[in-house]
């Protein structure tokens, strides 16, 4: 019997009509529920005036306040409650509490009862279906148990039956050798590897003076981004590298609960429309966008009761696609850009670090896009960045650095400095590149 596309063919390849009123549904519910036993969201509603029963559409939905990840802090700040009140439930239900990494500040907390792990595990089984991950293969990971994303995957893994997994190091480029040792002797088919790690192990390679292909030819696929997004040449270039099958674009948001994955098409990451509802709205008037556009989403957990996320925005900047994808799945599509704090104004153009990886990652010196930018005091006049190069491949580095910067002017609109650095003096947030480095308090 041929195997099967999808985990749950039946939801996976539902028509979009259907989803949306399974969403409302839920939504309806949840909104209902949050109202009457939080009290973040029975606060919420009352200064917006608005009670369960106005909400009658996915329309009107739209009407309800959204909040952010600064709100939650202040309100814990405020009142000490390190869940800003909206808990819903005793703590002691709560079986595991996950702290956020910190990217935007003061990390928030995630917690999970053992309702929403069976739920979380069920989305992860989906994606990593998606990934191509089956019974009987033998997988490495960077185990994250810390991380709320962690804690889902691995009830994933263990449901799905694997012939063994192979916890090696942490997620940090500092692991590299234990990942690579391990790797090299144990022969997994399938790696788990953020991309700031799979970095590091890259340069590793170069420094031991072999080729990532050659070392890591038992690995077939590998689940990768967990933080950052991969573009196009990216992946392009790292199965090229590691002569893979395929790489595949995993991530999500924390404050939602939202693990996200996309396909063999690479046309953007899946959302499971019948256990989220996502959002976009423009990042300046907070508006709402359509599909196909670009601007910040916001997430709503539809099964999360514990603690509930209803229109939380996300601080993501990204554009939202509801067409069919070529894999046949029917469900909601995003592909993240970056932070929409990282969004600046430099001599009058809009810019992202997503902008400036596409522009390194079209010169082999440059291709892994390993990178920061430099946020300075007052206006803006110049793109400043340090860039990680590939010695090996840099001939002349005078030239390297005059056809960054013509590229750079070219598809940016901006004139440039580059300083340029090693690997390992790009610097880090845990298994994050720190794409941000922030002079302007200086």
């Amino acid at each position: 019997m041929k195997e099967s596309e999808y985990w749950n063919p039946q939801v996976e390849t539902m028509p979009r009509n259907q989803l949306k009123e399974i969403q409302l549904k839920k939504i309806k519910y949840l909104i209902n529920y949050a109202y009457h036993n939080s009290k973040w969201y029975h606060k919420l509603y009352n200064e917006a005036n608005i009670k369960p029963e106005d909400i009658k559409t996915l329309d009107d939905f739209k009407k309800i306040p959204y909040y952010r990840k600064d709100d939650m802090r202040h309100e814990t700040e405020k009142t000490g409650d390190p869940f800003a009140g909206i808990l819903t439930i005793p703590l002691e239900r709560i079986v595991s509490i996950h702290p956020s990494t910190g990217t935007t500040g003061t990390p928030t907390f995630m917690p999970y009862t053992q309702d929403d792990l069976k739920i979380m595990s069920d989305v992860a089984l989906r994606n990593l279906w998606m990934m191509k991950l089956r019974p009987g293969m033998k997988m490495i990971a960077n185990p994250m148990n810390w991380h709320w994303f962690a804690c889902a995957y691995n009830m994933g893994f263990q449901r799905l039956g694997l012939s063994w997994g192979i916890n090696a190091c942490i997620p940090h480029p500092v692991t590299a050798p234990h990942m690579y040792n391990a790797i090299v002797r144990l022969k997994p088919d399938f790696g788990v590897i953020v991309l700031d790690l799979m970095l590091g192990l890259n340069d590793l390679c170069k420094r031991l003076g072999v080729k990532p292909k050659e070392v890591f030819s038992s690995l077939k696929y590998v689940f990768d981004g967990m933080g950052e997004p991969v573009t196009p040449e990216l992946r392009k270039t790292l199965i090229d590298m590691w002569g893979l099958e395929d790489l595949w674009d995993a991530g999500g948001v924390g404050d939602g609960l939202l693990p996200v994955a996309d396909c063999y098409a690479h046309l953007g990451q899946h959302v499971w429309d019948d256990y989220y509802c996502i959002e976009l709205i423009d990042m300046e008037t907070g508006e709402p966008l359509g599909p196909e556009e670009r601007g910040e989403y916001l997430v709503t957990n539809l099964f999360v009761l514990g603690h509930p996320y209803v229109r939380f925005a996300t601080e993501d900047f990204a554009y939202m696609s509801e067409g069919e994808c070529d894999c046949g799945r029917t469900h909601l599509r995003l592909r993240v850009f970056s932070r929409t704090g990282w969004v600046f104004d430099i001599a009058g153009h809009k810019i992202n670090p997503y902008d400036v990886r596409l522009v390194l990652e079209k010169f082999p010196e440059t291709r892994e896009g390993s990178f920061t930018m430099f946020k300075t005091r007052g206006k803006m006049d110049k793109l400043r960045l340090k860039v990680a190069y590939d010695r090996e491949l840099t001939k002349d580095l005078g030239d390297l650095t005059r056809r960054v910067k013509e590229a750079i002017k070219k598809d940016l609109g901006v004139d440039s400095e580059v300083e340029w650095a090693t690997w390992e003096e790009i610097p880090k947030i845990f298994h994050k590149i720190q794409r941000i480095t922030d002079l302007s308090k200086e």
